[in-house]
Protein backbone atom coordinates (compact mmCIF):
# COMPACT_ATOMS: atom_id res chain seq x y z
CA UNK A 1 0.00 0.00 0.00
CA UNK A 2 1.05 3.56 -0.67
CA UNK A 3 -0.31 7.01 0.12
CA UNK A 4 -1.06 9.52 -2.62
CA UNK A 5 -0.12 13.22 -2.20
CA UNK A 6 -3.60 13.90 -0.74
CA UNK A 7 -3.08 11.23 1.94
CA UNK A 8 -5.42 8.59 0.49
CA UNK A 9 -4.49 4.90 0.77
CA UNK A 10 -3.76 3.52 -2.69
CA UNK A 11 -1.89 0.99 -4.77
CA UNK A 12 1.03 2.62 -6.56
CA UNK A 13 2.26 1.79 -10.06
CA UNK A 14 5.46 3.43 -11.31
CA UNK A 15 6.23 4.14 -14.96
CA UNK A 16 9.80 5.11 -15.84
CA UNK A 17 10.96 6.88 -18.99
CA UNK A 18 14.67 7.09 -19.72
CA UNK A 19 15.42 10.03 -21.99
CA UNK A 20 19.03 10.51 -20.94
CA UNK A 21 17.96 11.41 -17.41
CA UNK A 22 15.18 9.13 -16.16
CA UNK A 23 11.82 10.65 -15.24
CA UNK A 24 8.95 8.74 -13.76
CA UNK A 25 5.24 8.85 -13.02
CA UNK A 26 3.37 7.28 -10.11
CA UNK A 27 -0.23 6.31 -10.67
CA UNK A 28 -2.21 5.79 -7.49
CA UNK A 29 -5.13 3.35 -7.75
CA UNK A 30 -8.07 2.76 -5.44
CA UNK A 31 -7.37 -0.67 -3.90
CA UNK A 32 -11.09 -1.62 -3.86
CA UNK A 33 -12.11 -0.60 -7.39
CA UNK A 34 -8.88 -0.17 -9.38
CA UNK A 35 -9.96 3.34 -10.39
CA UNK A 36 -7.21 5.93 -10.72
CA UNK A 37 -7.12 8.30 -7.74
CA UNK A 38 -4.19 10.44 -8.84
CA UNK A 39 -1.09 10.70 -11.00
CA UNK A 40 2.15 12.42 -9.98
CA UNK A 41 4.91 13.12 -12.49
CA UNK A 42 8.39 13.75 -11.19
CA UNK A 43 11.17 15.81 -12.74
CA UNK A 44 14.08 14.01 -14.45
CA UNK A 45 16.70 13.08 -11.87
CA UNK A 46 14.30 13.73 -8.97
CA UNK A 47 14.50 11.47 -5.95
CA UNK A 48 10.72 11.54 -5.46
CA UNK A 49 10.27 14.87 -3.73
CA UNK A 50 9.96 17.21 -6.71
CA UNK A 51 6.51 16.79 -8.27
CA UNK A 52 6.46 18.32 -11.74
CA UNK A 53 2.78 17.66 -12.52
CA UNK A 54 -0.08 16.34 -10.41
CA UNK A 55 -3.63 15.27 -11.26
CA UNK A 56 -6.16 14.14 -8.65
CA UNK A 57 -9.45 12.41 -9.27
CA UNK A 58 -12.22 11.50 -6.90
CA UNK A 59 -14.79 8.76 -7.30
CA UNK A 60 -17.44 11.05 -5.83
CA UNK A 61 -19.21 13.66 -7.92
CA UNK A 62 -21.44 16.53 -6.93
CA UNK A 63 -21.37 20.03 -5.52
CA UNK A 64 -19.53 20.93 -2.34
CA UNK A 65 -18.69 24.04 -0.36
CA UNK A 66 -15.48 22.52 1.01
CA UNK A 67 -12.13 23.70 -0.26
CA UNK A 68 -9.79 20.93 -1.47
CA UNK A 69 -6.69 20.04 0.51
CA UNK A 70 -3.54 20.71 -1.48
CA UNK A 71 -0.58 18.29 -1.43
CA UNK A 72 2.20 19.40 0.95
CA UNK A 73 4.56 20.14 -1.94
CA UNK A 74 2.16 22.57 -3.72
CA UNK A 75 2.83 26.28 -3.68
CA UNK A 76 0.00 28.79 -3.80
CA UNK A 77 0.48 32.09 -5.54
Amino acid sequence: MATDPLGRQALSVTFTRDTGSPSYTHEFLDPRTGAMLSRAGYAPGSSGGDILIYTARTPETGWTAQRPLLPKSCETR
